[in-house]
């Protein structure tokens, strides 16, 4: 028997319990808290100001005063690869509604067309690819690579010091883990855990469309009016 893709989405919908609902929630809120590090290291280089959203929360790695823009992006990058994980057989409606959370958040930034520089651009749009759930496998060998050129520019002793403060930023968050999964599981996702979950977002979901849009077509016409120059200097 044939099942269509609402009766699909309607059965996942079913079997996406609180505790998945939960955490993917919170993974995202983990992810605007990595674009605002990333915003507010950029603010001091390139003079551009934005809105901090999420002030009951903060990244505790004890190294994190010492980043850089470049490194900063590089770990923003590697939680859009965790996002991305936990979003994976996710339904659709649950997607949606996360998607709509992202656009508050970027209306509320001040992020706009003008002053998004390209690597925000870029990342930008892969968070939303990500919750259109267009799994484009580059997009993650990208991600990797810039992780991966970042890391091994590390002495032995960066790197054993940066694995230090990444785990003892996790240790708090892991050992409660098994507690928050024990009183999750088996209780049934309903709509208001996304509600509670970034009721602190104030920004408009249609103007955040709007200038997601503003700035998705400007990247593109950046690149293809790069491509073009490209293609008159070699030619």
């Amino acid at each position: 028997m044939y099942i269509g893709e609402e009766q699909m989405q309607m059965q996942m919908q079913i079997h996406l319990d609180l505790y998945e609902a939960t955490t993917t929630c919170e993974v995202f809120s983990d992810t605007f808290l990595w674009f605002e590090k990333y915003l507010e290291i950029t603010a001091s280089t390139d003079g551009h100001g934005f809105q901090k959203q999420i002030i009951n929360d903060e990244i505790t790695r004890p190294d994190i005063g010492s980043f850089d823009p470049k490194r900063a992006q590089a770990e923003l990058l590697t939680q859009l690869n965790i996002f991305k994980i936990t979003t994976k057989n996710k339904p659709k409606d649950f997607l949606e509604k996360l998607e709509t959370v992202f656009y508050k958040w970027l209306d509320g930034s001040g992020i706009n067309v003008t002053n998004c520089s390209d690597e925000l651009a870029h990342d930008l749009i892969a968070t939303c690819k990500i919750l259109k759930d267009e799994r484009n496998i580059s997009l993650l060998i990208e991600h990797t690579k810039k992780t991966r050129e970042y890391v091994e520019k590390m002495n032995e002793e960066e790197f054993s010091q940066n694995l230090n403060n990444i785990l003892s930023a996790y240790k708090g968050p892991l050992e409660n883990e098994d507690k928050k999964e024990e009183s999750l599981r088996n209780k049934h996702y309903t709509d208001d855990v996304i509600e509670r979950g970034f009721n602190f977002l104030k920004g408009d979901e249609e103007k955040g469309k709007a200038i997601f849009d503003d700035i998705v077509k400007n990247h593109y016409n950046k690149q293809t009016t790069n491509m073009y120059l490209s293609f008159l200097l070699f030619n």
